[in-house]
């Protein structure tokens, strides 16, 4: 039985980082169970990273994007523009990230083992490491208190046996289409993070599960460009203007986050998190 997958990525001026991530993808999915079509949508890069995508892998499908989607929008769309195709399950991934042999197996072994326990609604979060240190980078998240409903420990993967988390990093995931079918596509509210965190809440509330996959599937190293608007070195009127930016902490989609998942004291988490991070580059 052939299972249909599409792979979704997005990309902004990293080519090397792109093509190298679709090397990894494409030089270890050859397995003949599996049809992948992979979903790139550059989003107005500068760099040539569509004429080399075109030049080295003439199969991926490309879309256009104008430079104002950001990783979440990027993803939206490639999401979209799957789900009205039509696949089995759906290939969350990361530009960024270099997959490791096996990890498709991986994936698909842990979907098989729990599905066949559950029901068909399981994401399966694929955990990456920092390629120097070896350390944990990306993977499912649990939270740290029912008295914090925002705050929550990341998931080191257990070598031998899935885990279940309670939401997850978006860099590699993969999800049935059961799933698609109780929620659909990743809310347009958000524009680079917390989107793919939200997509988990949303899923564990239709009553799907979350599992982190044994080992690692990939190297990934840690991204922190959301948090250059708490670098102490830069001026406060240049911090309270990076704070509203897409890569800082953007007011809507955060008044959004802590609206839908902070309890009865979501206000107090949505302030809180903006003084916090001031607090810590100035302590």
């Amino acid at each position: 039985m052939t299972v249909s997958v599409a792979a979704l990525l997005t990309c902004f001026n990293r080519r090397e980082k792109t093509m190298a991530c679709l090397r990894s993808l494409l030089g270890r999915t050859q397995l003949a169970s599996i049809e992948l079509t992979v979903y790139l949508l550059d989003d107005g890069s500068s760099d040539g990273t569509a004429a080399s995508v075109r030049k080295e892998f003439p199969q991926v499908r490309l879309l256009d994007g104008d430079g104002s989607l950001y990783w979440h929008g990027g993803m939206r769309a490639a999401f979209g523009a799957a789900i009205e195709d039509g696949y089995d399950f759906y290939l969350w991934l990361n530009d960024d990230v270099r997959l490791f042999d096996g990890f498709l197996v991986n994936l698909f072994t842990t979907y098989d083992a729990v599905a066949a326990q559950e029901s068909a609604a399981n994401i399966i979060v694929g955990a990456t490491r920092d390629p120097v240190s070896g350390a944990m980078t990306y993977s499912g998240f649990v939270h740290a208190s029912r008295w914090k409903p925002l705050w929550f420990f990341k998931l080191q993967p257990d070598e031998k046996q899935p885990l279940e988390c309670d939401t997850m990093n978006g860099n590699c995931v993969l999800i049935p289409h059961a799933v698609v079918e109780l929620i659909g596509n990743l809310d347009p509210v958000y524009i680079q993070t917390a989107g793919d965190m939200d997509y988990g809440f949303r899923a564990r509330k239709a009553g799907a599960k979350i599992w982190v996959a044994p080992g690692y599937v990939g190297d990934c190293a840690p991204n922190n460009k959301h948090l250059l608007w708490r670098n102490p070195e830069l001026t406060l009127r240049d911090r309270i203007k990076l704070v509203n930016t897409p890569h800082g902490l953007p007011f809507k989609p955060t008044f959004h986050y802590a609206r839908r998942y902070g309890g009865w004291a979501w206000p107090v988490f949505f302030i809180w998190q903006y003084v916090r991070g001031f607090l810590r580059s100035i302590f």
